[in-house]
């Protein structure tokens, strides 16, 4: 699909959704915000604002509301002291996106309160 294609695309599901919300305030969607955000690498805002009919402060609005989402590391570092461990364990989470975290192995009480502590940041 072209960046065009993706353009077109989005306006058809802001069409879509403006025509089945429940009422006419209702707050957009994450997924179009997110979107609209991720076309903003290949279209000018202006572009973007009439294609889609959202107004100038909402458009900029979501694009500083992405920049300062922490993007979350892929790693997590683990005091060496932490590994030392009694008991197996397997734990997986999935996210409401599809992304999923797998542990498994010996994980000591102390190691995962540091990986869900780091989980919760």
């Amino acid at each position: 699909m072209t960046n065009q294609d993706k353009l077109s695309s989005l306006a058809s599901e802001f069409q879509q959704w403006r025509l089945t919300r429940q009422y006419p305030r209702e707050k957009t969607p994450q997924q179009l915000k997110d979107k609209t955000v991720a076309l903003a690498q290949y279209y000018s805002s202006s572009q973007i604002k009439t294609a889609l009919n959202i107004a100038d402060s909402t458009f900029h609005h979501w694009c500083k509301q992405a920049t300062s989402v922490k993007k979350p590391s892929e790693f997590i570092a683990v005091p060496d002291e932490l590994n030392a461990s009694s008991d197996e364990f397997n734990i997986t989470l999935t996210c409401k996106n599809g992304n999923r975290l797998q542990l498994s192995g010996p994980l000591s009480p102390a190691l995962l309160a540091v990986i869900t502590g780091a989980l919760l940041v």
